[in-house]
């Protein structure tokens, strides 16, 4: 049996890692791998790290470049395990490249031909967690010191923008769902949660 390869997408401060956890419970006793990007355990991460925390500049080609190698590393790794019958889910992706990096320069098809280049595994289902970058800012500016991504609100703008267009586009995926993520986590997880339900029983 192959496994299922399953996308977290979205702005900062959509609710990204909380919902993770709740697919987490949801699917205990199931063969389950997480990858999350960036990728902090990797050179990449650093690198990413580093740029998000103002202590070193990246040209936004370079940015593009990290984040993107930052996930080939482990490509091999996700198919392998696929193949094997695991439910690989990722917290961040490709999307995440285009979405942020194309909203600083890049132009938005040239991001979309240099991922389609690489052949990335594609997804079973991306599932875009979608709020305004208001809230995104205003959850983020009671959790933590916020990173450079975090406090503009501009280039938040464009991200969910270049979100929205991959999801019309139904880019490098067999599916995409929509979610409004505003809500309270368990109502939202009670969307999430229909759609991978769905998908497991294909």
């Amino acid at each position: 049996m192959v496994g299922k390869l399953i996308c977290l997408e979205g702005i900062d401060g959509v609710g990204k890692e909380t919902q993770l956890k709740l697919i987490l419970k949801m699917l205990k006793g199931k063969r389950v791998s997480v990858c999350k990007y960036p990728d902090a355990n990797s050179a990449f991460g650093e690198i990413i790290d580093a740029f998000l925390k103002r202590r070193i500049e990246l040209s936004p080609l370079s940015q593009f470049f990290v984040y993107m190698l930052d996930i080939a590393k482990d490509q091999r790794e996700i198919e392998g395990k696929l193949e094997s019958g695991e439910i690989v889910i990722l917290n961040r992706y490709a999307y995440s490249t285009i979405a942020y990096q194309c909203s600083k320069g890049i132009p938005f098809g040239k991001g979309v031909e240099m991922i389609e280049s690489m052949n990335f595994v594609k997804p079973d289902l991306v599932v875009l967690l979608d709020i305004l970058p208001e809230i995104s800012m205003e959850r983020k500016s009671r959790q933590k010191k916020m990173d450079r991504h975090e406090e503009d609100a501009k280039l938040l703008r464009k991200v969910r923008e270049n979100y929205l267009k991959l999801y019309e586009m139904k880019f490098l995926a067999d599916k995409w769902v929509k979610v409004d993520a505003e809500g309270k986590p368990g109502e939202v997880f009670e969307i999430v949660k229909g759609f991978i339900g769905q998908l497991l029983k294909e």
